[in-house]
Parts: structure tokens; C-alpha cells; sequence
């Protein structure tokens, strides 16, 4: 989906236009934010659906340990 909006963003430029567009995204700082950004919303979706695993699991583990101890 990025990749798509980024074509229709390119594809109305003029070939002249296009280098003075493309700089500023592949400068060193461009990039490292946009990577730093990517990891943190990798690492929010992670933290959240591994909560949410536990959630279903938990009493699934209860139902283990109750048998376990009979």
C-alpha cells in the first residue's frame, strides 16, 4: 500500500522535477527515522498481540494446572 501511493505520488512529476523529489527521502537522516519508526510500530504491534495470546491462553493454563495437581 505504501509502495502504491508512492508511485501515484512519482507518477504525476515531470522527469526534471523527480531528482529534487527523491532526495530529501534517501538522505541518512530520512532514513534512519523512517527505519526507527517501522521498528517502534513493529514492536508496539508485538508487544500487543502477545498480550492479547496470553489473554486467550490463560484459562487454557489454569484448566492445565488444576488437573495437574489432581
Amino acid at each position: 500500500m505504501a509502495m502504491r501511493s508512492f508511485y501515484n505520488e512519482i507518477r504525476a512529476l515531470k522527469v526534471r522535477d523527480l531528482p529534487a523529489r527523491l532526495k530529501p527521502m534517501f538522505t541518512i537522516d530520512s532514513l534512519k527515522n523512517a527505519g526507527k519508526s517501522g521498528l517502534d510500530s513493529y514492536h508496539a504491534k508485538a508487544s500487543t498481540s502477545r498480550a492479547s495470546a496470553e489473554a486467550r491462553w490463560w484459562p487454557l493454563i489454569l484448566i492445565g494446572s488444576a488437573q495437574m495437581h489432581w
